[in-house]
């Protein structure tokens, strides 16, 4: 307390910490109300005010990717990261930027860092996961994979994406014991349970199907979202328990919606599994 003499110099700077910081209160307000442009105009006020702050770059950045410019985005990051080269969620930002613009292997440097720092990040260890699978590593993105389960129980994403690995893998099995476990977690999350019926009902080891198993999951799924992929699930179904004539009936239906819409690029490939079921019995599809 006191009088204090007059000084420009602080004044200044701290008329500048004080518009900085109000523009990150608005933009921040902005921003989780989803105005994002009006978020980014506030963040870049931040910026201008104080051209050094990563808080402001990172914040800008963030704005910029939900507008859509992520080469902005980047740019934004890759100057917090210039001023703190420790800036986890500017590094945690590139990683997730990367990936969508399909530079994989560029990402997975920042992603080391986030999970250097904050190992118990699920959203951090799933983002990794799927770096390495872009990268072509399905391998190593299984122990991501895992991890980001085992730290978000009801992470869809991750045991979706580490059961998907393990199909590419050959590992059906697994994949089953993955969605199996994931579906007695959320048990009404309708992606698991479409997963898992596929899985279940057209195999490529016969050891693995459960055509019972399949069709009651997949009349859930179709119950709750009637579209023509769901449709087409309900036949396979029925058609690994060879109820070839209902199998067709619901791969007709798929074949007409298809024809419809025009999407003329799946439908022989269509009308040859409605072919197939017409042929049967057997009409499941075959085994490896």
């Amino acid at each position: 307390v006191g009088v204090r003499p007059p000084d420009p110099v602080v004044d200044q700077l701290q008329l500048l910490t004080e518009g900085e910081r109000v523009h990150l209160v608005r933009g921040r307000l902005a921003f989780a109300s989803g105005r994002y442009q009006e978020a980014a105009d506030e963040f870049a006020a931040a910026v201008a005010a104080d051209p050094g702050s990563a808080r402001a770059l990172v914040n800008l950045g963030t704005a910029l990717g939900q507008l859509g410019n992520l080469d902005a985005a980047i740019e934004k990051n890759d100057q917090a990261l210039a001023v703190d080269p420790e800036q986890l969620t500017a590094h945690f930002n590139l990683g997730s930027t990367l990936i969508e613009q399909d530079r994989a292997t560029d990402a997975i440097p920042h992603l080391e860092v986030v999970l250097q720092s904050a190992p118990y990040d699920a959203e951090a260890h799933l983002l990794m996961a799927r770096a390495l699978v872009a990268s072509g590593d399905d391998w190593a993105s299984l122990e991501h994979f895992k991890r980001a389960a085992e730290l978000d129980p009801a992470n869809v994403g991750a045991m979706t994406g580490g059961a998907a690995a393990l199909v590419r893998l050959g590992q059906y099995g697994r994949a089953v014991s993955v969605l199996d476990a994931g579906h007695r977690r959320v048990p009404d999350d309708g992606t698991i349970a479409f997963a898992l019926a596929r899985l279940l009902a057209a195999c490529p080891r016969a050891e693995v199907r459960d055509g019972e198993r399949a069709l009651e999951l997949a009349e859930v799924v179709y119950a709750a979202r009637p579209d023509p992929r769901h449709a087409q699930l309900v036949a396979q179904a029925l058609a690994e328990l060879d109820r070839c004539e209902e199998a067709a009936i619901w791969q007709q239906k798929v074949v007409d919606a298809a024809s419809d819409d025009g999407a003329t690029e799946v439908l022989p490939a269509l009308r040859a599994d409605l072919e197939h079921y017409l042929g049967g019995p057997p009409c499941r599809m075959p085994t490896e």
